[in-house]
């Protein structure tokens, strides 16, 4: 999360995880058109000590903000190499927000969740851009290894940001895939 001086100062990114699925036509050699359907936890961590009135420490608590997205991404993707493809890709993605969930834990607190998901838009939209390799593994099968960074850059609170900030979303995923060619091979 990104885009006000609260979180950019004092939240810290999470690890999260991503899953789907995704189509690729190549119109020529080098030149495809890549579409991709996801599910995505995206989040930040924030630790803080809680004090009361005078001052006196009632102990340490750690609140992580959970945003679960299901995304549709399209992008154009540039391939090199024979055997061994390089691959270059970009383009817009939409991502529909499923549920945002704040989870806190700590010595004061213990443990709570709350669903906060009216407090965010549900759409959010920005750009993915990403690097990889292919190895083909037969003669239809292929193993992929792409990191990948998704930057919102659409505001998803539902509500006024401290100073006129904004809440944006932004991701990096490494991501590993097997795909299945249709078709004939053509050279």
């Amino acid at each position: 999360m990104r885009g006000n001086e609260i979180i950019d100062e004092f939240h810290k990114s999470t690890i999260g995880f991503s899953a789907g699925s995704s189509f690729q036509y190549h119109f020529t050699r080098v030149v495809t058109l890549r579409s991709d359907v996801t599910f995505e936890r995206k989040g930040s961590i924030l630790r803080y000590n809680l004090t009361d009135m005078n001052g006196n420490s009632l102990g340490e608590n750690t609140t992580r903000s959970r945003f679960d997205y299901f995304n549709f991404h399209v992008m154009a993707q540039a391939n090199f190499g024979q055997k061994v493809s390089f691959f270059m890709n970009a383009g817009p993605y939409c991502g529909y927000l499923l549920q945002q969930t704040e989870v806190t834990e700590g010595d004061y607190v213990g443990h709570s969740a709350t669903n906060n998901s009216s407090l965010f838009k549900h759409l959010d939209f920005g750009i993915t851009t990403g690097l990889g390799l292919a190895f083909p593994v037969k003669s239809n099968f292929a193993l992929s290894l792409e990191v990948r960074n998704n930057l919102g850059i659409y505001n998803v609170s539902s509500l006024p940001v401290i100073n006129d900030g904004t809440i944006k979303t932004n991701s990096t995923n490494l991501l590993l895939g097997i795909s299945y060619k249709f078709g004939l091979k053509q050279d």
